[in-house]
Formats: C-alpha cells, sequence, structure tokens
C-alpha cells in the first residue's frame, strides 16, 4: 500500500479520536450542570411574608421592623433566606437562617441608619450539593406602623450574612473569626442566640452556659437526715435543647460548684473520717454522679472541703471542680439536711458551665 495513502488513514483516525475525546470531555463537564440545573428547577419551598396580627411593623420610635415569615411544609435543603426592605426605592437586606419546614418565625432588624421602610419581600436559598440558589421572591409587602413591646433577644442589621453563623465558640475560633473574649450570636436549635465566649483559657473557644438564679442559702427540710434531691432542677438561660446541640459538637466540659454549707456535709467528715455524706450531682442529660462515697465516678477536683467541719455557726464552702461533657449540673443530693440549723445554697451565676 501506498505510505501517503496510509499516513493520511492514520491522520484521519487521529482526528477522530481527538474529535470524540474532546466531545466527551465536554460532556463531562456539561452533563454536571444539566443534572444541577433539573435539580434547582425541581425545588418546591416557598415563604411568604405574614402581614396578619402586627408581626410585620415597623416601629419609628425604637427604629425597628419586625418581619413574619412563614415557610410552607417542604422537604428542600433551606439553610437560610434573604429579607429585603425597600427605603425610598432603594433594596437593603440580610441573609438570615430559615424558618423550619412548615413554621413561622419572627425576624426583628435595626433599621436606624435606613429610616422607614416602605416594603419587604423574601427570597429562600436552597443549597443543592456545594451550591446554593435563590427561590422565587415574594412579593412586596407594605409595611405597616405599630409599637413593638417586646424586643426579640437577637436583632439583626442589615447588611449582614447571618447565615454563616457558627454553632459554638470554638467553631468562631476555628474558623479565624474570634475578636477576643466577649458576646457572639451562634446557631443552635434552628435559631441565632447570644452566647458568651472564653476565647483565651487553655486556647480559648468555651461557650458559655449560664444559670438563670442561684441556689438560695436556706434551710430545706427538718425531721431528720435521708438522702433527698433538690424538688426541682437548677434552671439555665439556654433550654435544654440548645445546650445538648452544642454538647453534641463539644468533646470538653466543665464546672466549678461552689456549695456554701452551716451544718451540711458536701464531702468529707473530719469528726467521723467517712465520706458516707458527699454530695451526688445530677447531670442535663439526667446521669448522676455516685453519692456518699470519696470517688464519685467522674473526673472531679476538690478545691476546698471547709464543709466537712460540720459547723452549723459558720458560713462555709466546698468547692468542686467537675470535668464533664455532660455539664451543667443541674441538681443535687443530700443527706445531712434534716436539721433546723442546716443550710446549704450555691452561687450558680458566678460559677457557670463551659462546653467546647
Amino acid at each position: 500500500m501506498n505510505k501517503r495513502g496510509i499516513s493520511a488513514i492514520v491522520a484521519t483516525v487521529l482526528i477522530i479520536l481527538v474529535t470524540v475525546a474532546g466531545v466527551t470531555i465536554v460532556w463531562a463537564a456539561i452533563i454536571p450542570l444539566i443534572q444541577q440545573s433539573f435539580e434547582f428547577s425541581e425545588l418546591e419551598g416557598r415563604v411568604s411574608v405574614v402581614s396578619s396580627g402586627g408581626y410585620t411593623s415597623y416601629d419609628a420610635d425604637k427604629k425597628l421592623a419586625m418581619v413574619q415569615v412563614k415557610r410552607d411544609v417542604d422537604d428542600e435543603v433551606m439553610e437560610s433566606i434573604k429579607i429585603l426592605f425597600s427605603v425610598n426605592g432603594s433594596s437593603f437586606g440580610s441573609s438570615v437562617p430559615a424558618p423550619e419546614s412548615g413554621l413561622t418565625k419572627v425576624y426583628t432588624f435595626d433599621l436606624s441608619d435606613y429610616g422607614e421602610p416602605d416594603s419587604v419581600k423574601v427570597v429562600p436559598i436552597f443549597v443543592v450539593g456545594n451550591t446554593e440558589k435563590e427561590g422565587s421572591v415574594t412579593s412586596d409587602v407594605r409595611m405597616s406602623k405599630g409599637v413593638i413591646s417586646e424586643v426579640a433577644d437577637i436583632v439583626y442589621e442589615l447588611g449582614g450574612d447571618y447565615q454563616t453563623l457558627r454553632r459554638s465558640c470554638l467553631e468562631i475560633l476555628d474558623a479565624g473569626v474570634s475578636v477576643g473574649d466577649g458576646v457572639y450570636d451562634i446557631f443552635i436549635g434552628g435559631d441565632s442566640v447570644s452566647v458568651y465566649c472564653d476565647m483565651t483559657t487553655d486556647g480559648g473557644g468555651w461557650t458559655r452556659i449560664d444559670f438563670v438564679n442561684d441556689l438560695p442559702h436556706i434551710n430545706r427540710w427538718t425531721g431528720g437526715d435521708t438522702w433527698r434531691w433538690l424538688p426541682s432542677n437548677f434552671e439555665t438561660v439556654l433550654s435544654s435543647n440548645q445546650i445538648q446541640a452544642i454538647q453534641s459538637i463539644s468533646t470538653e466540659g466543665k464546672q466549678r460548684y461552689d456549695g456554701t454549707c452551716n451544718g451540711v456535709l458536701h464531702y468529707y467528715f473530719v469528726d467521723w473520717n467517712t465520706y458516707d455524706y458527699s454530695f451526688g450531682f445530677r447531670f442535663l442529660n439526667g446521669d448522676v454522679t455516685s453519692n456518699g462515697v470519696s470517688d464519685l465516678g467522674v473526673d472531679f477536683t476538690i478545691v476546698l472541703d471547709d464543709c466537712k467541719n460540720n459547723n452549723n455557726n459558720v458560713l462555709e464552702h466546698t468547692i468542686l471542680d467537675i470535668n464533664d461533657i455532660r455539664v451543667p449540673i443541674v441538681n443535687v443530693m443530700s443527706q445531712d439536711n434534716g436539721g433546723s440549723g442546716e443550710m446549704f445554697g450555691s452561687a450558680l451565676t458566678a460559677n457557670p458551665a463551659w462546653l467546647r
């Protein structure tokens, strides 16, 4: 065969192979885009602004705007929404966490730097894979004027991107957006909440779990000593579900329990050389430590134990540091508690729990 003929055939085959390879590469890039387009086109989640009931209004004195947003029942991944205000013909907004499927949520915004809004609208933001897509924007809803009597714990600023809120102080620290010890907003349980973060102690990243009240230093029972839990648990600022959400992404927990006493043994009894009266502790999830023994069954350190003197006439302290992911402590069990002059309590608000 003629060599020139062979060369022409080889060249033709090579051109065909290159063309096929090129088409394959192009389709490999296009097909995922087409698939993603179909996925986005099938999104059905909808939101709407609820104007009835007075929950969507503007308070001119406080310069606050309140917007109630309803989300229809859906199975889509809608982690955030964009709320947009129209002020003097210009649009300003923020991205905030979306309501849960089928629920309604109220958002409060500080408009002190913008003026009175004319209307508001909402855009759902969906997530498919690693890509975000804006859904159908709602129609503009006129803002009525009213009085906001109760200001929400979270007041959003316009221009903020609150959908990127972290779930704990450690996530804030790891993301490199810490500005030191102080109050930060985190996203837990479907809501944005404010918590205090310790960003310095032992490397930082500690989320503080506060108590609402102290345990009063009083006499609680008479009629003789017996093992008793307090009739109600300690109240925390965050809900149990919110605390458990933080616990679920934490690996460390700590709390100092500072017990005050007048004649109430907390750990050791020096006169009888015994631990038979040592307190028991209940954690948030219901687990309890051992009681009436020297080893409570958890990682703890006795910092001070003056209650061992069992002196009814002097207010003394027993202080324990407990290291356990199950903190906060929500109740205590005591036995040396049944005399009229026997009193005990704890400065809970000064000794919060910490999770990291």
